[in-house]
């Protein structure tokens, strides 16, 4: 996937959460592309 396509999915995923649930989000996703090889 595209840096492009992942990013407009958060923002469609950003209309549907409060923002704690978005900071817990964002903070799991972070950690994900940091344990990337």
């Amino acid at each position: 996937m595209s840096e492009k396509f992942i990013i407009k999915n958060d923002w469609a995923l950003l209309k549907f959460m409060d923002k704690l649930e978005w900071k817990e989000y964002q903070a799991c996703r972070e950690i994900r592309q940091i344990g990337r090889p």
